[in-house]
């Protein structure tokens, strides 16, 4: 009987122990710029000293998210004191005109937020077939091999360096 009271209370004092370390110090944002790092542990919603046993980590990538510019791939706790968040920063990369809507695009075809005309300096994309545009969602499309290839195209332009001389991409041959 004194043997079970002495491992209850080993079992609370080991239970208060690592609820005590295992308190929220640092945040480390991986894929952000600086500025953009402030950002996201502001809009996180965690705050210093927390407890990380009881950290949900789908309401971080919620809180994260309402930023719709921000897709977070991953939150993960670092015991006993750190949690680190892996995100990607939605940056434009063209600009959609459907139904005399202008749209600003990221290159997977993420409609980052309407604008009333083109921005300079970036490609405008006509022929996309678009059922929906919301903002901080995918475009929804008739045919999604057009932006299969919008894609493809954001892609390798991105990475050869024509993204800046394109004017003009036409989808509309594209079945």
């Amino acid at each position: 009987d004194q043997g079970s009271w002495t491992i209850l209370l080993i079992v609370v004092a080991v239970i208060i122990l690592v609820n005590v370390m295992c308190r929220l110090r640092n945040v480390y944002i991986v894929g952000a710029d600086e500025y953009s790092q402030q950002l996201i542990v502001n809009s996180s919603g965690l705050v210093k000293g927390q407890s990380l046993l009881q950290l949900d980590k789908d309401a971080v990538k919620k809180n994260i998210q309402e930023n719709r510019n921000i897709e977070v791939k991953q939150v993960e706790v670092d015991y006993p004191s750190s949690v680190y968040i892996y995100v990607r920063l939605r940056n434009t990369s063209a600009i959609l005109l459907s139904a005399g809507i202008y749209y600003e695009l990221d290159p997977e075809g993420y409609v980052i937020r309407q604008i009333n005309e083109p921005l300079e300096g970036y490609p405008v994309v006509t022929g996309m077939e678009v059922d929906a545009a919301n903002v901080g969602q995918i475009l929804s499309v008739s045919n999604s091999q057009r932006l299969d290839a919008y894609r493809i195209l954001m892609h390798y332009m991105k990475m050869y360096g024509f993204l800046p001389h394109v004017e003009k991409i036409q989808l509309d041959n594209i079945n």
